[in-house]
Parts: C-alpha cells; sequence; structure tokens
C-alpha cells in the first residue's frame, strides 16, 4: 500500500483503488438503479401509446351541448350562460361551431356563437355565452353548427 504522491504519480488508496490516473471499471449501485428506473419509464410510456393505439374506437365526432340555466350569471346588464360542449365519439374534432339562440317572451331574438378549437374523442369543454336578456325567461335554442375532421 503505497502512499507516495507527487506530481504524475498514481496514488493508492488502502483498499487498492486508483484514484488518478486511471477510471475505475464497472457502475456502481446507483447508476444501475437510474438506469433501470429510466428505462422502465420509457418502456411504460411506449407501452401506454401502443395501447391507446390499439384500443382507440373508430365512432367518428357526436358533438353535445349543454346550456347550465342554473350557474347564469348576470353582470353589468349581461346575462352569462355556461355552456359544456362534449364530444361523444371517439374521434378528434377540430374548430368545433355551435350557435344559441335566445328568443324572448316579447319576441326578440339574440344569438351567441362559440367556438372550440380541439375537442379530443370523450372530452368537454366549457364555454360561455352572453345575453342581454335573462335566458331563464323565454326560449334557449342549441345549434351544432359544424367541426373539421384533423
Amino acid at each position: 500500500m503505497s502512499r507516495r504522491g507527487g506530481a504524475g504519480q498514481e496514488r493508492q488508496r488502502d483498499g487498492g483503488e486508483q484514484v488518478k490516473g486511471q477510471q475505475r471499471e464497472g457502475r456502481s449501485a446507483v447508476e444501475w438503479t437510474s438506469l433501470g428506473i429510466s428505462a422502465a419509464i420509457v418502456l411504460s410510456l411506449i407501452s401506454l401509446v401502443t395501447y391507446q393505439q390499439l384500443t382507440r374506437g373508430s365512432r367518428p365526432p357526436a358533438i353535445e351541448v349543454t346550456p347550465r340555466l342554473q350557474a347564469v350569471r348576470q353582470a353589468a346588464g349581461v346575462y352569462y350562460v355556461p355552456v359544456d360542449i362534449a364530444n361523444r365519439g371517439d374521434q378528434t374534432a377540430e374548430a368545433v361551431r355551435v350557435r344559441l339562440v335566445h328568443s324572448s317572451d316579447g319576441g326578440r331574438q339574440q344569438s351567441s356563437e362559440l367556438e372550440i378549437d380541439y375537442l379530443a374523442g370523450g372530452a368537454t369543454a366549457q364555454g360561455t355565452a352572453a345575453f342581454r336578456d335573462d335566458p331563464a325567461t323565454g326560449r334557449l335554442e342549441v345549434e351544432m353548427l359544424s367541426f373539421l375532421d384533423p
């Protein structure tokens, strides 16, 4: 067990491991553990994506629009109606456009349009329609106007 040191010379520890001049061989337990965890994460992600691709349904988009009249709020003379837009199909819909038309008891009509950029299969998006008259009075109609296939 030599303990001599100096410029350009190698030293050895008591266990005989060289600390200067050569790298030690093999990986430590911590390195093997982190490699194993990383590999497990990557394989899990690959498995998840593969599973989703194989089990994905083929139903085309089916858009369902539900105004939540119980949650209407009023501010500065405007009535805000929260709206749920759901895609009951398996495939994605893009640029989903819906229109809500309110007909008051006095015969006055107002409309509000919403557009959702991207609505995945099975997903639900929320939006808000605005009207000058109280939507709780009169009649509120919902129209699904259009969407694009991605």
